[in-house]
């Protein structure tokens, strides 16, 4: 409930993995309801929280949150940041390169077009990191 969730981020420890996926589950929900503003307050109050491994998901959401309001640039960097945080970076890089198209960014589009082609490529993985 988002009691739950209120309460969880207000004690201002790290959650444990269970805890942080039942936040996000949270407020995935709000953004399912349509209720963006509020949302996005809590993801960013559930990166303090949370693992660096675990803000991966955070970031993917804020940049969900920003595609729905239809924030490009913000959403290409968030999606950028969640590619960081996870051992498969290339969906958060395609997502990042769709957004910043949209932004009107075709030059970074093209670059991260280019790293994910790079990172494809046999024994290229770790290229698709920054």
């Amino acid at each position: 409930s988002l009691q739950w969730l209120q309460h969880a981020l207000a004690l201002g420890e790290p959650m444990s993995p269970e805890q942080a996926r039942a936040a996000l589950d949270q407020v995935r929900q709000r953004v399912r309801q349509g209720q963006l503003e509020p949302a996005a307050a809590l993801a960013q109050q559930l990166l303090a929280r949370v693992t660096p491994a675990g803000q991966a998901p955070v970031w993917q959401l804020l940049g969900e949150i920003s595609e729905l309001r239809g924030q490009w640039a913000e959403a290409a960097a968030q999606h950028l940041l969640s590619a960081t945080r996870s051992a498969d970076s290339l969906p958060a890089r395609a997502r990042a390169a769709r957004n910043l198209e949209r932004a009107g960014l075709h030059d970074d589009a093209a670059r991260q077009t280019r790293l994910m082609q790079t990172a494809d490529a046999p024994g290229g993985h770790d290229a698709a990191k920054p």
